[in-house]
């Protein structure tokens, strides 16, 4: 059963993920149980606030050759607003690790072009009946509803017909995705970003030369993000070496003891804080503002970007979104302790 689904999931990709809700709870079109279905609408919400906010019963949606599940977030609402950009529907694919005890849920938020299950830019809702009018044409849907009722769909069976009695009319799909493709995310790729913070640290000791930016070695906030990688923190197991090798660029930093800015870059980064949307006077990659907006990435709590504001001080993100930085000269600037939300970029395999 585990290869038939798989082989399932990954021929439908991202691109189609049906919604049933009503009196069979809710359950996403990929080989179903009755198990599922009847547990599904007593699947309680978890306590995690983030970008998502994971549930028990978010239905699985790609399976990768290796056996890592990808499930789709904020994907069950108990109403249907029509409204995608403002509505309850939209989401995000997530998977999750483990180590001692702990569960760590990993949003993807952008992925390289060439990683077609993401081949839609956007979302859009139709009303099950009408998705699968749309779903037999080549002119809307196309081979993605086209596969899903040739190869999953039946009304033949006792369960499939009591299904289809009550999927038409009460029920939604959502056919496509929101997430970012960007070329500085490498071939096969995604960006994932860790639903809520890590630990916190200051990040520096001081403020002084050798020690505060990130691409100093000594960085706390860097050597904080190798650590998560050597230590295998997270519990990725075997999934680490699917992690790339990235090379993080912050924008120009400013040496006091030189008096001068130079561009600065950390290489070989498999986890790392997404930067600021300002990082002067430079260029940087890697922005959260590239995948995100400042409500999205906002937490509630502050946490680091690795950017660096106009007056030399480190940028970090506040309790509703905003990008802050204080004067560098100020020593607090560097040693009150925030959150660390690293990212990282893993390839599909």
């Amino acid at each position: 059963m585990k290869n038939r689904k798989s082989r399932v999931l990954k021929a439908m990709g991202f691109s189609s993920l049906a919604l049933v809700m009503g009196a069979i709870g809710t359950l996403a079109f990929a080989p179903l149980n009755l198990a599922q279905i009847s547990s599904a609408s007593e699947a309680e919400m978890t306590t995690e606030q983030g970008l998502i906010t994971p549930k028990a019963d978010d239905p699985v949606i790609y399976t990768t050759e290796s056996g890592l599940e990808i499930k789709y977030g904020n994907s069950a609402p108990s109403t249907y607003n029509q409204s995608l950009s403002s509505g309850n529907l939209k989401g995000f694919p997530y998977f999750t690790t483990t180590a001692n005890s702990t569960t760590y849920t990993w949003v993807i938020i952008g992925r390289n072009s060439n990683v077609y299950a993401f081949n839609y830019s956007n979302m859009a809702s139709f009303l099950f009946s009408t998705w699968k009018t749309n779903s037999t044409q080549t002119y809307q849907l196309g081979a993605n509803g086209t596969y899903f009722f040739k190869n999953i769909y039946e009304s033949t069976t006792p369960a499939g017909s009591a299904i289809n009695n009550v999927v038409p009319s009460k029920s939604y799909v959502m056919d496509g995705s929101p997430l970012v493709h960007n070329a500085e995310i490498p071939s096969g790729c995604v960006l994932c970003l860790l639903n809520s913070i890590a630990e916190t640290s200051s990040f520096a000791s001081s403020r002084s030369d050798s020690t505060n930016y990130y691409s100093n070695a000594s960085n706390k906030i860097r050597s904080k993000c190798e650590g998560f990688y050597s230590n295998d923190t997270f519990g990725f197991g075997t999934l680490l070496s699917s992690l790339q090798n990235i090379t993080v660029s912050q924008g120009n930093v400013y040496a006091p003891s030189t008096w001068s800015w130079s561009q600065t870059s950390v290489s070989n980064q498999k986890f790392f804080p997404l930067n600021a949307d300002y990082s002067y006077p430079g260029t940087s990659n890697f922005k959260y503002t590239s995948y995100l907006t400042s409500a999205q990435f906002a937490l509630g709590t502050t946490f680091w970007t690795r950017g660096h504001s106009g007056g030399g001080s480190p940028m970090h993100i506040d309790e509703s979104g905003v990008e802050t930085g204080a004067d560098q000269n100020s020593t607090s600037s560097w040693t009150t302790a925030r959150g660390i939300r690293p990212a990282c970029v893993i390839k599909l395999v």
